[in-house]
């Protein structure tokens, strides 16, 4: 009787999200981004791609926050990826309230409906991540029980900036074209990320099907040594600039300087499409990458907490 009470005093409430809050949410994502530079910036082809992402499930895991007015305060998504072992999935989630509604329950609530029942599944566990340029990302996460994981250093470059360096690779850059493309992406990706924490195997079709919205083939660079194709380069444009999702190189061959000419090409694109900047992300402990990054350039942003909850486990009697 009591959560009733307390339910009925709520000045808000959690719905599933629809097509028609596409415009209203993305609008919210881009004030809330404009407020805080720690929430993610979804404007609407990265929104796009969020939705269409082979774990995502829109009609049954997206949720919204309204107030009582109707307006959209908050909201929150997840992702029911396979674990790497292959054995089962876990569930990524992602919750984000206007600033000038937190603190009132609305975040809890969201996160509750997002993260759903647990599973039949002993192993299964949750991930989010937070930025610690919001400062109560992280108290909050750890509030609901989570724990830290592994750290991501967002770093970012101006565009046009410092003058690019040459390359010093014998590394031929090419674009993706040709039949075989889309598998070489895929074998590229399957040998370079092998044995990581959330390696799960791609094949061409996979990569294709779920390419992003606003995919070009100048989104993704190979680089070739020789008669090969031993590394590559992915990226996304958004209304906020560029932005390097992936660079791949053939661990025989790391240092060789293919990175860096991967790299070099693509600024040298996104420059020329008007980008004012390009942000990249990378493991804090990754030394040779962060090396590379400084010589080219980039800064460190701010660091993404990526934190995990396993499940509460009955003690035995």
């Amino acid at each position: 009787m009591g959560s009733d009470k307390k339910a009925r005093r709520k000045s808000w409430s959690v719905r599933t999200y629809t097509e028609d809050d596409f415009g209203p949410l993305t609008v919210l994502a881009e004030e809330i981004h404009s407020l805080d530079p720690g929430a993610p910036l979804l404007d609407p082809p990265r929104w796009r791609y969020v939705c269409s992402d082979p774990h995502a499930d829109p009609e049954s895991y997206f949720k919204v926050a309204e107030w009582r007015s109707g307006e959209m305060v908050g909201f929150g998504y997840r992702f029911d990826p396979p674990r790497p072992d292959g054995s089962g999935r876990y569930r990524a989630v992602q919750v984000v309230v206007h600033p000038r509604w937190r603190r009132k329950g609305i975040g809890t609530d969201l996160f509750e409906a997002v993260a759903g029942e647990a599973p039949d599944d002993p192993d299964w566990y949750l991930t989010s991540a937070c930025d610690d340029r919001s400062d109560g990302a992280w108290p909050f996460a750890r509030k609901l029980g989570f724990k830290k994981d592994r750290v991501l250093l967002m770093m970012e470059r101006e565009l046009p900036g410092a003058r690019l360096p040459e390359s010093d690779s014998d590394a031929k850059i090419e674009r993706f074209l040709g039949p075989t493309a889309w598998a070489d992406w895929a074998r590229l990706y399957n040998a370079c990320f092998q044995g990581k924490s959330g390696f799960v195997p791609v094949d061409a079709d996979h990569l294709e099907d779920n390419k992003p919205d606003g995919f070009r083939p100048e989104h993704v660079r190979f680089a070739r040594v020789g008669g090969q194709r031993v590394g590559y380069l992915f990226l996304r444009e958004t209304s906020g600039g560029g932005f390097i999702e992936e660079v791949a190189v053939l661990p025989e061959l790391a240092g060789a300087g293919i990175g860096t000419a991967l790299l070099i090409s693509a600024l040298e694109y996104l420059r020329d499409r008007g980008h004012k900047t390009v942000q990249l992300t990378v493991e804090e402990d990754n030394t040779a990458a962060l090396k590379m990054y400084a010589r080219l350039g980039f800064d460190e942003v701010c660091r993404r907490i990526h934190v995990v909850r396993t499940p509460r486990r009955k003690r035995r009697r």
